[in-house]
């Protein structure tokens, strides 16, 4: 029998069908949203509002259609294999799309799920001999599992079977790190507008594959400006011009070149703001630190090149060592000018760096 869990509660599908059913306990605010979530969604509601990540801009409400929830979630459960002999640990909020979408998977599919509050290391809230099989994270989350020297929480996560990795940009040497662990782990591709992801990256095991591969019923092209546009039965057949530069290959496959709102203008010169972030996580200097690039405004550039690095300031060598070390990867010009240092940066609720609000609370402004 499928069932919720809620902390100490199992809770099952067939009872929250029921409009009289009332649940009397406490729950933390993820649990909560889940609960009411799915209730709704057993007792037929077809519409749910759901709001874009805000990584870009401010967030704005979308309402999703059941058919077309149903349609995503059965081409995720159909590619990965999953069904109702597995079991779901729910660790992202339910607010957002990721979450949604794992819920209702669950939900459609009869798969027993356990919701948590979202944290930055979720292997933390489960036993060494746990029996999840399938799970979707943030990368910002991997980042805590993976680079925090817990082997524990590395053998947590061997436990599961398929693993979904989305909500930011992944660069090549990051996702070496999948290689030698158990799990198979994707990367996904996707937005709010196209409930959640529309391609999958393999990042381990057999299979693996170096650039996104849409699903089966999403055609993908781009337009003149090398936008990625995406069309099919999830846009109701119209087409979705995206904000990101693309590279498509002969095989349909595609990659990520960044966002066209990604690029700034240095004395005369566009500048990808990816291409700098890919080589800065390459350096020896900023191992296990995050970062990203910015522009500050400057009299004779215009826009300025920056890295915004969280944590505290290099040593006056190492920095210069990094600098030194960037132009392996990078034309001179896309060298960062300075690097800046701030204890946290800016989050969305699915883990993504807000590049302008960090900025702003670096600089003041």
């Amino acid at each position: 029998m499928p069932y919720l869990v809620l902390g100490n509660n199992n809770i099952p599908f067939s009872q929250l069908a029921d409009s009289d059913f009332l649940f009397e306990g406490d729950l933390s605010p993820n649990q909560g949203v889940a609960l009411h979530v799915a209730q709704q969604w057993l007792q037929g509601r077809q519409e749910f509002t759901i709001h874009t990540s805000g990584s870009t801009g401010t967030p704005k409400p979308i309402v999703w259609k059941r058919k077309l929830m149903e349609q995503s979630a059965q081409q995720t459960l159909s590619v990965l294999g999953v069904t109702s002999a597995d079991k779901i640990f729910l660790c992202l909020s339910v607010h957002t799309a990721g979450g949604l979408m794992m819920l209702v998977r669950a939900l459609l599919a009869n798969i027993p799920v356990e919701v948590v509050e979202p944290s930055g290391n979720p292997m933390e809230k489960l036993s060494l001999q746990h029996d999840y099989t399938f799970a979707s994270f943030v990368p910002l989350q991997m980042h805590h599992i993976l680079t925090g020297y817990d082997m524990v929480s590395v053998q947590k996560l061997n436990r599961f079977k398929k693993i979904l990795v989305g909500g930011a940009t992944m660069n090549n040497d990051w996702a070496r790190r999948f290689t030698d662990l158990d799990p198979e782990f994707y990367h996904t591709y996707g937005m709010t507008e196209t409930y959640t992801h529309i391609a999958l990256r393999k990042l381990n095991g057999v299979g693996t594959t170096p650039r996104y591969v849409p699903l089966k019923s999403v055609q993908v092209s781009k337009d003149r400006e090398e936008r990625l546009v995406i069309n099919g039965v999830i846009t109701g057949y119209a087409d979705i011009v995206t904000s990101d530069r693309v590279r498509i290959f002969p095989d349909g496959s595609f990659e990520i070149l960044g966002r066209m709102d990604n690029v700034i203008n240095s004395g005369g010169v566009k500048i990808q703001l990816e291409k700098v972030e890919s080589a800065l996580a390459s350096l020896k200097q900023l191992a296990g630190r995050d970062s990203f690039a910015w522009y500050v405004p400057d009299e004779e550039l215009g826009q300025k090149l920056i890295a915004i690095i969280k944590g505290n300031p290099l040593p006056a060598m190492d920095e210069y060592e990094a600098k030194v070390d960037l132009r392996s990867y990078l034309e001179r010009y896309e060298v960062p000018k300075q690097f800046f240092y701030i204890a946290d940066f800016v989050l969305t609720d699915s883990g993504k760096v807000q590049r302008q609000k960090t900025a702003q609370l670096l600089f003041g402004k």
